[in-house]
């Protein structure tokens, strides 16, 4: 008698449907977007060497499992084929972007759940992927929702094991690094907001990596979180405020001692000092009520460090959104205001993401809405966090 003939379980691989169209969106994940998303698309860029591979676990896994590498397969499918149909207007590609952020979820949902030490890196992955497309796509607010969560989970977890590997530490910051972003977004009377969004920074010491990954130093980074804390609180004193300021203005960044390339390195220089700047903007304006004019020359250096973050690579990247979304809402001079349309124009051109033309978008709305009673003074100065709750303006992104 011969053997009985074995059963394969199939895997999550196995069922695609379509898949020379599947195999499209990794491609085109694999030689575009996994550089483009980043600020600093470096050698050791973790969505490369970290991420993709947690993808390929999860498209490995059985079909009949649920689980956060698999999410994380769905997610980059999802984001590769909402950008091809930006890109190609061919509608197979929406339906599979929403067909894989529909599987994703599912899978990040139960992955929630699980205890488990040895998944935290998937989940993380999952999550921090998850925030990723929702800002690349523009017009939904579920990353509120997603943001709730995924912080609660983080809270359950035990500090001590997230600066367990470098591996798991540079998850963590991939993910903490997109959250800090949003909780800038909030402002104070987003109190339920901001408790639900709230997470503490457990410092990975020498696994710190939130500068070569997101172009933002380590003193600005603390600067953030100190304000973070600030817009929660009651006013704060005008002295601690002015201490403050001047810490912040004496932390210029450095150049990294990083063994990146030269373009990388120079790419960082500029991406930490338009953190730098638009951290002094919000601090004047959102925190100290400052006048619009008193941040011109912040606003002219932010864009002048673009214009020099553009001019030295021919790789494909997209800055950090936070920083250019403070300057520009902030934007007074006209002249000024041409030259930040003609630069965020050509990042939605290189990088052909939805995230720059609606940056545009809100940037014009806020400068119109500030125009609306010239004789006014005080119309000049109305906080963009004020116009951008209109519902004619308020806009479903997270600016990371």
């Amino acid at each position: 008698m011969g053997n009985p003939p074995t059963t394969t379980i199939p895997r999550h691989l196995d069922t695609l449907p379509d898949l020379p169209l599947q195999k499209q969106l990794i491609e085109h994940w694999a030689t575009y977007l996994v550089d483009a998303v980043l600020p600093i698309p470096s050698e050791n860029n973790p969505f490369r060497w970290l991420i993709t591979p947690i993808a390929l676990e999860g498209a490995r896994a059985s079909a009949e499992s649920f689980n956060a590498a698999t999410a994380v397969f769905h997610l980059i499918c999802a984001s590769s084929a909402s950008h091809l149909w930006r890109r190609l207007g061919q509608e197979n590609f929406l339906r599979l972007s929403l067909r894989h952020h529909h599987l994703g979820i599912r899978h990040i949902r139960y992955s929630l759940s699980s205890t488990n030490e040895a998944q935290y890196i998937s989940v993380l992955a999952a999550l921090s992927m998850c925030l990723l497309h929702e800002t690349l796509t523009v017009g939904t607010t579920f990353w509120r929702a997603h943001i709730r969560g995924a912080c609660g989970w983080l809270r359950s977890i035990k500090s001590s094991v997230l600066s367990k590997t470098k591996t798991l530490s540079t998850a963590y910051q991939i993910f903490y690094g997109l959250v800090t972003m949003f909780q800038l977004q909030l402002t104070g009377e987003d109190a339920a907001e901001n408790d639900a969004s709230t997470i503490p920074f457990h410092d990975p010491k020498q696994f710190y990596c939130i500068d070569t990954l997101y172009g933002l130093s380590r003193s600005t980074f603390d600067a953030l979180r100190k304000m973070i804390q600030l817009r929660q609180q009651a006013p704060s004193n005008s002295n601690d405020l002015d201490l403050l300021e001047i810490e912040m203005l004496l932390s210029a960044p450095t150049r990294s001692e990083s063994r990146c390339s030269a373009d990388v390195e120079e790419m960082m220089y500029h991406q930490s000092y338009m953190f730098y700047y638009a951290s002094l903007i919000y601090l004047k304006r959102s925190i100290r009520g400052a006048p619009s004019m008193d941040v011109q020359n912040l606003v002219r250096c932010t864009f002048t460090h673009l214009e020099s973050m553009i001019a030295c690579t021919t790789r494909a990247f997209s800055p950090a959104v936070w920083p250019l979304a403070i300057a520009a809402f902030e934007t007074v001079e006209t002249d000024l205001q041409g030259r930040v349309i003609k630069l965020l124009d050509h990042l939605g051109s290189l990088t052909e993401f939805d995230i720059w033309p609606a940056l545009v978008m809100w940037s014009n709305n806020i400068w119109n809405a500030r125009q609306t009673n010239p004789d006014n003074p005080d119309s000049q100065d109305l906080p963009w966090e004020q116009l951008l709750q209109r519902p004619e303006n308020h806009p479903g992104i997270l600016l990371v």
